[in-house]
């Protein structure tokens, strides 16, 4: 979802959120399961990750912890802005509305 994916990468750096300096902390915890994947087979889909202060990895107490604490919230407010501004820029621009559908429609999986 290169147009999504995009636009949302375009807002985040809007709101001064740099992925390359704060970037999720990565290993087998990290990537668990999700039902993201089978939304993503019905309608256009991105699922970020995002830095909330911590190294501890995902399904962890450490990263528990973190996630609810104060230090952790300015991180996820401006990633909740970042999907809000995109949802609107979906909303008020019909060619990007227009690509992310395309593409979407024409990825192999869709095709057969």
């Amino acid at each position: 979802m290169k147009h999504l994916a995009s636009s949302f990468a375009i807002k985040t750096n809007t709101l001064g959120l740099d992925f390359k300096t704060h970037e999720p902390p990565t290993g087998d915890a990290s990537l668990p399961s999700s039902d993201i994947g089978n939304v993503s087979y019905l309608v256009p889909t991105i699922h970020p990750g995002f830095y909330i202060g911590t190294d501890d990895t995902n399904h962890t107490k450490g990263f528990a912890s973190a996630a609810g604490a104060p230090t952790a919230q300015p991180y996820t407010v401006l990633q909740g802005k970042a999907m809000a501004m995109t949802a609107i820029d979906i909303f008020i621009n019909k060619d990007l509305l227009h690509k992310i559908k395309t593409e979407f429609n024409n990825e192999p999986q869709r095709k057969n």
